[in-house]
């Protein structure tokens, strides 16, 4: 993603927070934004916004556990992934956290989430 779509980006879903600031989903945009500029921290406060309103939204633990892996917090990271993957098979979630586990390594769970993801989009899909 370019810096000017990154920018374009972050401000839609600071608008969609704007609109609805009772909605998880936007923070968890906003946070994928922070996170793919490289503001890790942001990211994770994005994240903790999104699970203080809805603690049961798959994206939002699955951005915390990418988080949390690229903060080197790997056990905070398996234990936020578990989470998202117990919550359904949500594919948003399903690529976030895929893409932590590949930062966690080579384990059963990236696998499951990898096959899952296929089962989700038969067509193929990209990293996000």
């Amino acid at each position: 993603m370019s810096a000017g779509e990154l920018e374009k980006a972050r401000a839609a879903a600071t608008r969609a927070i704007q609109a609805d600031p009772r909605s998880a989903a936007p923070y968890v945009a906003l946070g994928l934004c922070h996170l793919q500029g490289g503001d890790a921290a942001s990211a994770g406060i994005e994240a903790n916004r999104a699970l203080g309103l809805d603690p049961w939204d798959a994206r939002a633990h699955a951005l915390l556990g990418w988080v949390l892996a690229e903060r080197r917090q790997p056990e905070s990271a398996r234990r936020e992934l578990r989470i998202a993957a117990g919550l359904g098979e949500d594919p948003d979630a399903l690529v976030l956290a895929a893409r932590a586990w590949t930062i966690l390594g080579p384990s059963p769970e990236l696998e499951r989430a990898v096959h899952a993801i296929g089962r989700a989009w038969p067509g193929g899909w990209e990293w996000v």
